[in-house]
């Protein structure tokens, strides 16, 4: 797919808890959301996930998928993937941004020929803690 989301058919299916376990490696988190589809939950393995990074919802809507990762979604979008069969993981927004920002730099330096400085900030941070 080109354009701000992917999809991917995965060669060899995953259970729900083991693709939650690598999405938190790959995104170095210690904790997601999870709305975990009944189907999902009984044991149907995933084979076919929608991602989008930052607030994935209107991106994600519509795609069929086994699982749907994104940043932040509404609530009531959610609630409708969920009863469509689809697990929904939710990375929080920034979470789902931060890794890719180094190669959009590298992208945009290449894009304007090295002549202006690209800083990736080193200092910003998610604005929300879990408590």
């Amino acid at each position: 797919t080109v354009g701000q989301g992917r999809r991917l058919s995965l060669k060899n299916p995953l259970s729900l808890e083991q693709a939650v376990r690598r999405v938190k490696k790959g995104l170095g988190l210690s904790r997601l959301r999870l709305a975990a589809a009944e189907r999902h939950r009984a044991g149907e393995p995933i084979r076919r996930v929608a991602l989008c990074a930052c607030a994935g919802g209107g991106v994600l809507d519509g795609q069929a998928a086994d699982l749907w990762l994104t940043g932040e979604m509404r609530h009531h979008d959610v609630l409708a993937a969920r009863e469509a069969g689809i697990s929904v993981l939710l990375a929080e927004h920034t979470n789902t941004e931060r890794g890719y920002l180094p190669v959009l730099r590298d992208r945009l330096l290449v894009a304007l020929d090295h002549k202006v400085e690209v800083v990736v900030s080193e200092r910003d941070a998610d604005p929300l803690t879990v408590v």
